[in-house]
């Protein structure tokens, strides 16, 4: 992106500004007329490569409009190693639970098998002799 959109004039890319016209019925007419200035960052996010490195990385998490405001570069710091951060813990989190489920699953397994085993021996017991066997148990 950087090196694509850091000359629009290259490309024959120009962003348009678009005028605003008030309609009502009040004798105040006025126009919004919107202006870019290409060479500047705040207009152009992909002028130097640093901002459009930034500018990319924020896609992902969506436009952070906070970062446009304050223009003061500790800000931006802080926000992409606090949202690198957060994206750490929140998985070392989750890996966390899932070990703890694991565990807590592997330690019961033995008691469930032997349970089910059991279950299955005291219904096979109860089962009454099919067909009329009067020979007595085999077993």
């Amino acid at each position: 992106m950087h090196f694509l959109l850091r000359h629009p004039d290259y490309i024959s890319e120009k962003p348009s500004g678009e005028t605003f016209e008030t309609d009502d019925d009040s004798s105040f007419k006025f126009k919004i007329h919107q202006t870019y200035d290409l060479d500047t960052t705040s207009d152009n996010y992909y002028r130097k490569l640093p901002q459009s490195i930034i500018a990319v990385y924020f896609w992902m998490l969506g436009r952070w409009d906070q970062l446009e405001n304050w223009n003061f570069w500790p800000i931006t710091v802080l926000s992409i190693i606090a949202s690198i951060l957060l994206v750490f813990i929140m998985q070392n989190m989750l890996i966390a639970f899932m070990t703890g489920v694991f565990d807590e699953t592997k330690s019961n397994v033995k008691q469930a098998v032997l349970k089910f085993r059991a279950d299955l021996i005291a219904e096979y017991e109860a089962i009454e002799k099919p067909f009329g066997n009067t020979r007595g148990n085999p077993r």
